[in-house]
């Protein structure tokens, strides 16, 4: 439903789901279709950043930093994205080794005219019922290490701010 929705609408997806939960009576199910009971449900998790939510245990105020920074990366890489989109797009899909060539010239001759359908399809490029494509990876890739450098910047003045405000106490 949202997948159909972002075809026309501006849409970021981010999947958090935990693969490793579900019933186990739609496991069975459709075990007979081997289906991959380790990642139930479609589409397939973004691990990595559902992980990289998880990595450490944080305090709350911690845990506030990082998702600040997490959102303010991902706004700078929309930014990026759609500042010059056919070159961004297009380029990473035909210059990308991990699409095979069917599916390069699937996506470039379908090349949507809209914005939204061209960043669905850097999203949904190269998905598998399994993983998500290497574009949607990347993506979320540079958010993460962009958010990892501007959390650490931020809990830094995060607590000068509070030594400041406990010294004038």
């Amino acid at each position: 439903m949202i997948d159909e929705f972002s075809k026309h609408y501006f849409v970021v997806p981010i999947n958090l789901r935990d693969g490793k939960t579900g019933d186990l009576r739609f496991h069975l199910l459709f075990s007979f279709l081997r289906y991959n009971a380790v990642n139930p449900g479609y589409p397939p998790s973004d691990a990595e950043v559902r992980d990289w939510f998880r990595a450490s245990r944080l305090t709350s105020s911690e845990s506030d930093i990082r998702f600040s920074a997490f959102l303010a990366a991902l706004f700078e890489k929309i930014d990026e994205v759609i500042s010059k989109p056919e070159s961004y797009i297009r380029q990473r899909i035909a210059e990308s080794l991990d699409l095979t060539e069917e599916e390069k010239s699937a996506a470039l001759q379908n090349y949507p005219k809209s914005l939204a359908g061209q960043f669905r399809l850097l999203m949904t490029v190269g998905q598998k019922f399994s993983a998500q494509g290497s574009l949607r990876t990347k993506f979320y890739a540079d958010v993460m290490e962009r958010a990892d450098e501007a959390s650490s910047r931020l809990y830094v003045a995060s607590t000068l701010l509070t030594v400041k405000l406990a010294i004038r106490k």
